[in-house]
C-alpha cells in the first residue's frame, strides 16, 4: 500500500524544503497543503524530481509523498503504468498519484494523534474513525486548553486552531437536531464532512478528489458521527427517547452562507437524527 504522490509542477523538491529540513510552509500555504504535509520532515518523506522525464501534465517539477511507520511507498517517480494521476489544482498546479495496484489505507492516511469519534466505512470499504466535534449530552472530543483564570478559577476551551471546526459543526448540528431539520447544500455538506475526516487523517479536498472516499451513500454518516448521534441513539435505546433532547442554549454556526458564485445544487437533509 501507499500513500498519495504529490506532483509540484514546476516546483524541483528543493524548493520545497527549507534548510532545517522542514517543508517550507510559505509554499505548502500557497498550495493549502500546511494541514496535510506541514507537520513532516524531508526524512520521512519520499521524493523524486521529474526533470529529464516530465512528469503529469508534461511538466518537470517535483514529487513527494510520506512513508508512515517509515514504509517507503513502491513507485515514487510518476510511472503512469502504476500510478493515476490527477489534477487537484489549476494555479499553482498540484497533482495527486494514486497506486492503481496499492491505494492508500486508513492506517496510512491516519494523522500521529487521533481525536475519539465513531467508525465510518467510507467508499473504500475501509473504516475511518470521525472525531466528535459537538455533542448535545458530553464534552466536545476536541482537544482544549487547561487553564486556570486571575482568581483562580479552572477554564477550558477549545484549542483555538480547532474553532473553524466548531462552527462547521453548527450547521450540522442544526441540520440533525434542529426542528424542523435544516437542509444544506451538497456543497457544503461535501466541504463539512471532508473537514471531519480531515481531523484524524491527512485528506482535505485534494485526496477526496482523487480518492471519492465520501459519496451520496455515507455522507450522512460522517456529519452525524462528528455531532456524536450514534451516542445519543445509544442513550436513547437504554433509557428512552427523554434522554435525548439538545440542549437549547446550544449555539449556530455562524459561518457565512454559499457563496454566490456556486452553481445551484438540491438541498439534503438528513433521512433521520
Amino acid at each position: 500500500m501507499a500513500p498519495p504522490l504529490y506532483f509540484f509542477a514546476g516546483l524541483p523538491v528543493a524548493k520545497l524544503f527549507a534548510p532545517d529540513g522542514r517543508f517550507d510552509h510559505a509554499i505548502l500555504a500557497e498550495y493549502e497543503l500546511d494541514a496535510i504535509l506541514g507537520d513532516l520532515e524531508r526524512s520521512n518523506c519520499s521524493t523524486c524530481d521529474q526533470d529529464a522525464a516530465p512528469g503529469p501534465g508534461g511538466h518537470s517539477g517535483g514529487i513527494v509523498t510520506y512513508n508512515p511507520g517509515g514504509i517507503t511507498a513502491r513507485h515514487v517517480g510518476y510511472y503512469p503504468d502504476h500510478i493515476e494521476w490527477t489534477k487537484v489544482r489549476s494555479q499553482p498546479e498540484l497533482w495527486l498519484g494514486i497506486d492503481r495496484e496499492a491505494p492508500p489505507t486508513a492506517e496510512e492516511l491516519a494523522r500521529p494523534k487521533q481525536v475519539s469519534g465513531h467508525p465510518v466505512e467510507l467508499a473504500d470499504g475501509q473504516t475511518y474513525q470521525i472525531a466528535v466535534i459537538r455533542s448535545p449530552a458530553r464534552t466536545s472530543e476536541l482537544p482544549q486548553t487547561m487553564t486556570f483564570d486571575a482568581e483562580g478559577n479552572y477554564q477550558g476551551e477549545i484549542r483555538r486552531e480547532y474553532l473553524p471546526l466548531w462552527e462547521r459543526a453548527g450547521d450540522v448540528w442544526d441540520m440533525f437536531y434542529k426542528k424542523p431539520k435544516a437542509a444544506m447544500l451538497m456543497s457544503a455538506i461535501l466541504a463539512n464532512a471532508t473537514a471531519f475526516l480531515g481531523v484524524n487523517y491527512r485528506v482535505s479536498r485534494y485526496e477526496q478528489l482523487a480518492l471519492q472516499l465520501i459519496d451520496t451513500s455515507n455522507w450522512e454518516d460522517v456529519l452525524s458521527a462528528a455531532v456524536d448521534t450514534p451516542f445519543m441513539e445509544e442513550m436513547a435505546d437504554k433509557e428512552g427517547p427523554a434522554s435525548n433532547p439538545p440542549p437549547a442554549a446550544e449555539p449556530s454556526s455562524t459561518e457565512p452562507g454559499e457563496p454566490a458564485s456556486s452553481p445551484p445544487t438540491d438541498p439534503a437533509a438528513p433521512n433521520s437524527p
